[in-house]
């Protein structure tokens, strides 16, 4: 999954999904470790990745 959010041609559609699946799987520490990856998340659906990660960030245990 973490290869799908440092994919430059993955849209925000495809990462957010991967991203729950980290935090199932993985939990809150699991979706820290991405962090460095997603802030470095530059185009048009930056935002929309980086709310994504937020809420399932907000939302992990």
């Amino acid at each position: 999954m973490t290869d799908l959010i440092k994919d430059p041609n993955m849209n925000w559609l495809g990462k957010a999904p991967a991203m729950k699946a980290i935090k199932a799987y993985g939990g809150k520490a699991a979706l820290e470790s991405i962090a460095s990856t997603i802030e470095g998340v530059t185009g048009p659906q930056a935002d929309n990745i980086k709310k994504a990660y937020q809420t399932e960030l907000n939302s992990a245990k």
